[in-house]
Order: C-alpha cells, then structure tokens, then sequence
C-alpha cells in the first residue's frame, strides 16, 4: 500500500484546524469521528489534489503534518549507439560583393548671425 502525499501525527496534532484554513487546494476536513481529545481531528480528505506546497507543514504549530516531495524526475536515457556528428556549414559566399558601407556625417547647422 503505498502511502499518500500527507501523514498526520495524531498523538502530536491539537486539532486547532489551521491546516484545514491554510491549504489554497482544500486537501483537509474535519474527521466524522471523535478523536482521544474529544475534538474531531483533520485528515486528509483529498490527497489527490495536493499539490505539495506544504503551507499547512509549515503552519502547523505542533509539526504534526509532513508533507512528502515530488519525486525528482527521471533523467533520461542516454543512447548507446553515438550518432555521427555532421560538420557545422559554413555560410556559402555570396556571387555579388557587398557594397562598401559609407561613413556617416553630422549635419551641424550653421549659425545664423544677427546683424
């Protein structure tokens, strides 16, 4: 049986709810049945929809909530068999040269007098 994304200590958890506010997927509710306090304790209702963000691991005042990481992603198989590289092509020189480029000038008006 392999375990969800989220596991609750009970014998730690107070049942103060704020994992049940804080989680932005709403993954918690409050259980049906009593807990040994007398309080119904939150579970997990929705694992599937956790996205792993533990806000409520991190909220939680008593630790009780620990939140597993994603899985790394698998890296990806290297090809034995090693493909010839082709050589890069060089850009083929054109028949009609470029023409010269022409060197800018500043135009400076000319001051006009006042007399």
């Amino acid at each position: 049986m392999e375990r969800g994304p989220i596991e609750i200590n009970l014998d730690w958890c107070k049942t103060c709810g704020i994992c049940i506010h804080v989680c932005p997927k709403n993954v918690f509710e409050r259980s049906a049945e009593l807990g040994r306090r007398g309080t119904r304790y939150p579970v997990a209702a929705r694992p599937g929809q956790c996205i792993r963000c533990k806000v409520c691991e991190l909220m939680c005042p008593d630790m009780a909530i620990a939140v597993q990481d994603r899985k790394p992603a698998k890296p990806k198989s290297v090809e034995k068999e090693e493909s010839p590289q082709k050589p890069k092509e060089q850009p083929k020189p054109s028949s009609k040269p470029e023409p010269a480029a022409k060197p800018k000038s500043k135009s400076v008006p000319k001051k006009k007098s006042r007399r």
